[in-house]
């Protein structure tokens, strides 16, 4: 129960800079979209197998992509550093 209200508040909070704009919804939607990739490709059973749907549910997840890599201070300004920090974090995740 307590680990479904901390998700359930984590998305209000996500909407709710995505509404009032303190947030472009670019670089969490590539994240999100990246990690799923990831996570189907290179899945715990085989290539191209993997279960992308338990990955984008995951907390850390909306936490990494709403509020971690949309910082003011750490994320990039050109289009080009957005993707490779897209792409560089999702490889770590």
């Amino acid at each position: 129960m307590y680990r479904r209200g901390m998700y359930t508040c984590s998305c209000i909070r996500a909407i709710f800079l995505l509404v009032r704009g303190y947030i472009s919804w670019h670089i969490p939607v590539s994240y999100v979209g990246t990690v799923a990739l990831f996570a189907w490709i290179f899945g715990a059973r085989n290539m191209f197998a993997g279960d992308w749907v338990f990955h984008i549910l995951a907390e850390v997840l909306i936490l990494g992509a709403f509020f971690m890599a949309t910082d003011y201070v750490t994320s990039p300004l050109i289009l080009r550093g957005r993707l490779y920090l897209v792409l560089a974090a999702a490889y770590l995740l």
